[in-house]
């Protein structure tokens, strides 16, 4: 089997955990370069921005979001 085949192969199969791997190695590389604090607050600022992209868009509601987490 060929490197191409193979990473085509482990994409189609595990796709949520390569995704997963790559998400967890540029938050480390971002926390040691700038610190876990402001990591944080950018990843944070990122879901808002998101969340409004996804809302202007009409994609979800951000209602449905926040009953989702918050039951009561």
């Amino acid at each position: 089997m060929d490197f191409s085949r193979l990473c085509y192969e482990i994409w189609e199969h595990h796709r949520g955990k390569v995704i997963g791997v790559f998400i967890g190695l540029l938050f480390a590389l971002a926390v040691i370069k700038i610190g876990f604090w402001p990591t944080l607050f950018m990843v944070f600022c990122i879901i808002v921005g998101l969340l409004i992209g996804c809302r202007i868009d009409g994609d979800i509601q951000i209602e449905h979001i926040f009953r989702r987490f918050f039951k009561d």
